[in-house]
């Protein structure tokens, strides 16, 4: 998990990946996800952008910080099934 301030308010990103990161994805503002993350986040209606690795973290993080990948990013509203 990391820590910025943008705009005078913390907010709290996660990288990961599987069931070991579905409580702390629970309570961030913003998920950088891959495999049952995804699912994970999908399903409880948590914002995130799906990534393939690491690299793919590190390239939309100047872009969550600028706030233009948060009009891209997966709705934070929960899937209806």
């Amino acid at each position: 998990m990391a820590q910025a301030r943008a705009g005078g308010a913390t907010r709290t990103l996660l990288i990961g990946d599987g069931a070991s990161d579905f409580c702390a994805a629970d309570h961030v503002d913003f998920v950088f996800a891959k495999h049952r993350l995804i699912e994970h986040c999908r399903a409880v209606g948590i914002p995130y952008v799906p990534i393939t690795g690491f690299e793919d973290a590190l390239e939309f993080l100047p872009r969550l910080l600028d706030g233009s990948l948060l009009a891209e990013a997966a709705p934070a509203s929960a899937a209806t099934a």
